[in-house]
């Protein structure tokens, strides 16, 4: 989906326990095969496969990588030491492939998304409260979900849209209402009073609409 995580960045301190649990975590929602599971879906059509493929050459392969072409199948797959700069990091997967980055200091990844298109979401795990609010004021998103993801979408009551790259407006009950909508500004002036202070001469009126501006 377009909210799904495109990449993770992850503390050195944790990333290997991390990864470890995130293969177990696959193994017990799909089995030992993938491809057999009844749960586990294919990709959407053969250019997308073709498209994927392409983005699997970079980085460390730390679980899955298999793939069937014709079937549109492709393992749930993690990827280490992948880089910025690699093609996986620059679009939108729509896939089962997951490129890991690491971080030593949070700053590091707030300069990465400063420099980085606006996301459509954004997503931070930390038991830290205060961390997580520092964090959400330092970066810009559309939305965003602190311990999860994706459930934001689910909320109608909460507008969800993008900002700048990801999109513009907002929707979902009374926000796409009004984003759908041309909310028209009229002024209704009467015609038989008029404001004086309107025209020129200034000289003697400034100070007045200087402080009738404030």
């Amino acid at each position: 989906t377009c909210i799904a995580p495109d990449y993770m960045y992850v503390h050195k301190n944790i990333k290997a326990a991390l990864l470890e649990l995130m293969q177990a975590e696959i193994k017990k929602m799909f089995g030992d095969n993938p491809k057999e599971s009844p749960d586990f879906p294919r990709v959407v059509s053969q250019k997308a496969m073709e498209r994927l493929e392409k983005l699997m050459h970079h980085g460390k392969l730390v679980c899955g990588g298999e793939f069937d072409l014709e079937k549109r199948y492709i393992a749930p797959t993690i990827f280490d030491e992948i880089h910025p700069e690699d093609p996986i990091m620059q679009e939108e997967i729509f896939g089962p492939l997951m490129p890991v980055m690491t971080f030593s200091d949070i700053h590091e990844v707030v300069d990465f998304l400063h420099h980085s298109e606006k996301p459509l979401a954004f997503y931070y795990f930390s038991n830290d409260r205060k961390k997580a609010k520092k964090i959400l004021s330092e970066t810009t998103s559309g939305g965003g979900v602190i311990n999860d993801t994706i459930i934001h979408v689910a909320n109608s009551k909460i507008p969800f849209g993008g900002v700048g790259n990801s999109g513009m407006g907002k929707y979902h009950g009374e926000f796409g209402f009004k984003t759908f909508s041309n909310q028209r500004s009229i002024v209704l002036s009467s015609p038989y009073i008029d404001i004086p202070l309107k025209y020129a001469p200034y000289k003697n009126s400034v100070h007045l609409v200087r402080k009738f501006m404030k």
